[in-house]
């Protein structure tokens, strides 16, 4: 049982964990948005550009005709991957924002009891130790899902440089 000083600093820290849930919810759709801005702006913008110094009087002019297909080919592919990437990383920032909820539903489970079950949003047959096992599964998976967009986003990168270089040797004589 919970003294009444640690039951007021626990009900303290559920109400500033619930203030943080609801920031990295908001947090969540700000990168969804600004991530997609971004992924348009670069991958398709660089194509785009690219082939518009490339065009002359409504002609398209090189000598290195594969380089041009492979750099936008590069560029293709790294956009694929940049979304892939930035989806991964979207959905591991869910499984954050799970996991400090299932944290924060095993600390209110203690503070309130099990007759606030419904108020909490917490099943009947949850507890402490699980739903603190939960979100220790949730913050595992959302970390190996953060490892994975960090990998595909260099792969991306990789695209995009090759690309250029591609882009480089159709722009040579």
């Amino acid at each position: 049982m919970l003294t009444p000083d640690e039951r007021a600093f626990a009900q303290h820290k559920y109400s500033a964990d619930r203030a943080h849930e609801l920031d990295l919810d908001k947090a969540v759709t700000a990168y969804e948005h600004g991530y997609f801005k971004g992924l348009f702006a670069i991958n398709g913008g660089s194509a785009a550009a690219y082939l518009a110094l490339q065009a002359k009087d409504g002609r398209f002019v090189t000598t290195h005709a594969g380089s041009v297909v492979l750099a936008l080919g590069c560029w293709s592919f790294g956009f694929v991957f940049a979304f892939i990437a930035g989806w991964t990383a979207y959905e591991a920032q869910k499984v954050y924002v799970d996991a400090l909820r299932s944290r924060r539903h095993a600390l209110g489970l203690k503070i309130f009891g099990r007759h606030d079950s419904a108020v909490l949003a917490i099943n009947a047959v949850d507890d402490v130790d699980g739903l603190m096992a939960t979100a220790a599964e949730r913050q595992s998976n959302g970390d190996g899902m953060w490892n994975a967009a960090h990998g595909i986003g260099l792969i991306s990168a990789a695209l995009f440089v090759l690309g250029g270089v591609f882009a480089v040797r159709a722009l040579l004589p």
